[in-house]
């Protein structure tokens, strides 16, 4: 199970990545792209469906079969949308 943050566009991520900030502190005036480079560096997956299904495909090489995502926007579906539509059926073929 994973933290993650990511989605199929730019405000999706930038959305996500703002409540991270507000979750984990982020030093005032941080832009949302800034603080995603920070959780790259941390290791957490971050980005779109061809980051998301590089960092997969690494797991799948380490023999990892199964990856939870988490996310904390329960009033919006679009990552477990973005999920099932777009990163699940990629992800299939690794």
């Amino acid at each position: 199970m994973t933290f993650a943050v990511i989605g199929p566009d730019e405000r999706s991520l930038d959305r996500a990545t703002e409540r991270m900030m507000g979750m984990w502190g982020a030093p005032a005036g941080t832009k949302p792209a800034d603080y995603r480079q920070v959780l790259r560096g941390r290791g957490m997956m971050v980005g779109g469906k061809d980051e998301v299904v590089q960092v997969l495909g690494k797991y799948a090489e380490l023999g990892l079969q199964e990856v939870q995502f988490q996310h904390f926007s329960f009033d919006d579906d679009t990552v477990p949308e973005f999920l099932a539509g777009e990163i699940a059926p990629a992800a299939k073929r690794l």
